[in-house]
């Protein structure tokens, strides 16, 4: 996390030190991901966007192509 968002949180008290456990300041960044039945990665969608999310019509149309 950069100097000036730590400054952000800190304004607001949110103590991330203390929710994390740690001095990293890393924060997860969510996911989705599809695998097949043999562990095939078939589907992945990352973002370091916390407001970004996956596509619901691109995970339906990989699990349907799936069958």
């Amino acid at each position: 996390m950069p100097e000036n968002l730590r400054e952000v949180y800190h304004s607001f008290n949110l103590d991330v030190e203390r929710h994390k456990g740690n001095l990293d300041y890393e924060l997860p960044m969510p996911a989705t991901n599809i695998l097949d039945t043999n562990c095939k990665i078939e589907y992945v969608f990352v973002s370091e966007d916390y407001t970004e999310c996956a596509n619901p019509k691109e995970i339906i149309n990989t699990l349907t192509n799936k069958k």
